[in-house]
C-alpha cells in the first residue's frame, strides 16, 4: 500500500496573488513554516512603485486574514525595487529592498518585519527601518533565515 497523494486547491491557471493594474514585478517567496508561503513584490498601483506581501495557505488559497491584493509594505515616497523576503521562523517574514526615497536619488536599502498575522511589525518603524542610507547607492539587497524572529 502507498499513502494516499494530496495536492493544494489551485485552481487550473494557479490562484491570483493580487489584481492591480499597473504591474506587480519580481516577485520573491518565502516558506510561512506551515506549508504555505508569503511573497512579496514591487507594485505601480500607486504613482510610485512599492512594497507589497501576501500570504498564501497550504491549500494554495489567499489568506482571508490579509488584506485583499496584498499589505502594502512600504509605500514611503520615492520609488522601492527589488525586494527579497526570509521567513522569521515564526510564521511571518522579514523584506528588504532597495529604496529612492533619500536625497539626489540615491538608492539605500530599507527592511520590514511582517507579521504572521498579516500586519506590519508595530515595533518597526513605520515607513521602514533604513539598514544602510550611506552616501551613494546601495542595491541588491540579499537576507537570509537566521532561526526564530531573526535575520542576517
Amino acid at each position: 500500500m502507498l499513502p494516499a497523494s494530496s495536492f493544494a486547491a489551485w485552481a487550473p491557471l494557479g490562484n491570483p496573488v493580487c489584481v492591480q493594474s499597473d504591474g506587480q514585478n519580481v516577485p520573491a517567496i518565502a516558506t510561512d513554516g506551515a506549508g504555505g508561503a508569503i511573497i512579496t513584490w514591487y507594485d505601480g498601483r500607486n504613482s510610485s512603485t512599492d512594497i507589497y506581501a501576501q500570504h498564501i495557505l497550504a491549500s494554495g488559497e489567499i489568506d482571508p486574514n490579509w488584506p485583499v491584493d496584498g499589505l502594502a509594505v512600504c509605500t514611503a515616497a520615492g520609488e522601492q525595487y527589488s525586494p527579497q523576503i526570509a521567513s522569521d521562523g515564526v510564521g511571518g517574514a522579514f523584506v528588504v529592498w532597495e529604496d529612492y526615497r533619500g536625497p539626489a536619488g540615491e538608492s539605500d536599502i530599507y527592511a520590514q518585519h511582517v507579521l504572521a498575522t498579516g500586519v506590519l511589525d508595530p515595533g518597526w518603524p513605520t515607513d521602514a527601518l533604513a539598514v544602510c542610507a550611506a552616501p551613494e547607492y546601495q542595491s541588491y539587497p540579499q537576507i537570509a533565515a537566521g532561526g526564530a524572529g531573526t535575520h542576517s
